[in-house]
């Protein structure tokens, strides 16, 4: 495994477009799709969630709703679920704070937390985004801190055998969406301030 430099590019913002189309889009065509919003199509999906909620309540388990393994041998078994974002506890709020710098409107995405059920591991105690890449030994995790009232995140390696983690790379203020084989990449992203991380990460083998 090799680990290479982080690359940071500002994204280019979208095209404003006509003017006189957007004036027209303003003025006729948003007030008749607000009209149909909200007597049509509110009406549709506050019976379909009503209806949806009935059956949830009857077949599934409130406590194993948000319950996903991320890993089970014989040392440990971990377990995650989802940071509400609007909590007071530690972990609660600096995943709200990394929410608010990184996410903006529209484009908010999952922050979970770790539950160590068997094996002691010092995942717990950290808020962690859904970027995840699966090794024979070992697992890659996004963690994200706040010490000294300084948010940020790093790549951590998470060992299958000991347990034990390794900071592999600051990352800082970006959500990791995603590795990319080809081009030996992992990718990154600041949606507030439409920026792109990219960090050259070489997997042996």
């Amino acid at each position: 495994m090799k680990i290479g430099n982080i690359k940071i590019k500002n994204l280019p913002h979208p095209k404003t477009g006509n003017v006189i189309l957007n004036k027209i889009i303003e003025f006729i065509i948003l007030p008749i799709f607000l009209i149909i919003l909200i007597f049509i199509v509110f009406p549709i999906l506050l019976i379909f969630g009503l209806i949806k909620s009935i059956f949830q309540k009857n077949n599934i388990h409130p406590e194993n709703r948000n319950d996903h393994i991320l890993l089970e041998n014989e040392k440990f078994k971990i377990t995650s679920k989802f940071v509400y974002l609007d909590g007071d506890n530690e972990i609660e709020k600096v995943a709200n704070e990394f929410m608010e710098k990184v996410s903006d409107c529209g484009d908010e995405f999952g922050i979970i937390q770790f539950i160590s059920e068997k094996g002691e591991t010092m995942l717990d105690y950290y808020p962690y985004t859904l970027f995840r890449i699966e090794l024979k030994n070992q697992i890659l995790l996004q963690r994200i801190k706040s010490e000294n009232e300084i948010l940020t995140s790093e790549l951590i390696s998470f060992s299958k055998e000991t347990g034990k983690i390794e900071i592999l790379k600051e990352i800082g203020l970006f959500d990791l969406e995603k590795y990319d084989k080809i081009e030996q990449k992992i990718i990154g992203k600041n949606y507030n301030q439409n920026s792109e991380l990219t960090l050259d990460f070489v997997i042996d083998g």
